[in-house]
């Protein structure tokens, strides 16, 4: 671990830490500052290929159009004052984190999804 987050950190202070936000703590003394890599977006291809399993629901999909296997309805019952406008912030701020809610499988050469 030290070589790899350059760092000098001793089994002690690694075994002292018990949990990983106070490893994370240790680790930033030991290296004199904040241990956080900065995010970089890559660039993306114009065509991202399908996991496994989305080749899977994919082909289900295309098996039967009219299955809902992969649907799951629930029914919540709110009670009290519902605040519209914070409900739609969370569901939006839900979608934009999580680009798999957001993913479309379009048909491509002939229909065929790689």
């Amino acid at each position: 671990m030290n070589d790899s987050l350059s760092l000098n950190l001793s089994i002690r202070e690694l075994f002292d830490a018990p949990t990983v936000a106070q490893l994370a703590v240790e680790c930033a003394t030991a290296r004199g500052g904040p241990v956080v890599l900065p995010l970089e977006a890559l660039p993306r291809p114009q065509t991202i290929p399908l996991s496994l399993a989305q080749k899977r629901m994919w082909f289900v999909n295309q098996f039967d159009v009219t299955s809902a296997a992969y649907n799951v309805a629930i029914a919540i019952r709110l009670r009290g004052r519902l605040d519209v406008v914070a409900l739609e912030g969370a569901i939006t701020d839900v979608l934009t984190r999580h680009e798999s809610l957001r993913t479309l499988f379009p048909m491509i050469e002939g229909g065929r999804r790689r």
